[in-house]
């Protein structure tokens, strides 16, 4: 464990030496820095780091509004990485700026029934969730939810993730009834899609025992 944190260190460290490197040879608002830094910046969401997170994916954003445009679904994918991360820190009111842009413009390019425009109505509404608007956070999850089964197989992984945030959110306002078939439904797709001793059939497991 010791070893693979190191190693993942040592893969931030390189990342962030490569922006360096990129910024010094094509200046800070190239395109390939944007690429770069938002490696750095997702390598260190990942590693559990979002306060490390949050300036490259900041310098994301203001670079991709300048060279791709501020209504580009590649701005849309650096708004979604960015609010999430501000989500994560407790920012909230600017990750509902973020995530809330990300939505219109792949509403407005992508078109209301986009796969990238369910994982953003899944973003904003998973923010909505977490601090306490269920009443906004429902309807989102709903959307997300219908353009995942209008677009996917029956057995895909995005819609159990739709399913148990659904379910999650009835839990949370007492509608257990509502709940576990959703709950259920989740379960049995991610047995059959990762097997029972997948962490996604456990957590699924998790939350039917819950109710």
């Amino acid at each position: 464990r010791v070893g693979r944190r190191r190693r993942k260190s040592g893969i931030r460290d390189s990342a962030k030496r490569a922006a360096e490197l990129v910024e010094k040879a094509l200046g800070p608002q190239s395109h390939e820095l944007a690429s770069a830094l938002t490696q750095l910046g997702l390598l260190c969401q990942d590693a559990g780091r979002p306060e490390e997170a949050l300036e490259p994916l900041t310098r994301v954003v203001s670079i991709l509004d300048k060279t791709v445009g501020p209504q580009d679904p590649e701005t849309a994918t650096a708004l979604g990485n960015l609010g999430a991360v501000q989500r994560d820190l407790g920012a909230y009111d600017d990750a509902e700026v973020s995530l809330k842009r990300c939505l219109a413009i792949r509403e407005k390019v992508l078109g209301p029934d986009d796969l990238d425009t369910a994982e953003a109505l899944n973003n904003l509404g998973l923010l909505y969730h977490t601090i306490g608007r269920h009443a906004e956070a429902e309807p989102l999850y709903d959307r997300a939810l219908a353009i995942r089964r209008k677009s996917l197989p029956p057995e895909d992984a995005l819609i159990a993730i739709s399913l148990n945030n659904l379910a999650g959110l009835y839990q949370e306002t007492g509608r257990y009834e509502e709940a576990e078939p959703l709950f259920l439904r989740a379960l049995g797709i991610s047995e059959k899609a990762s097997g029972p001793k997948h962490p996604d059939t456990a957590t699924a497991l998790n939350n039917l025992g819950a109710l």
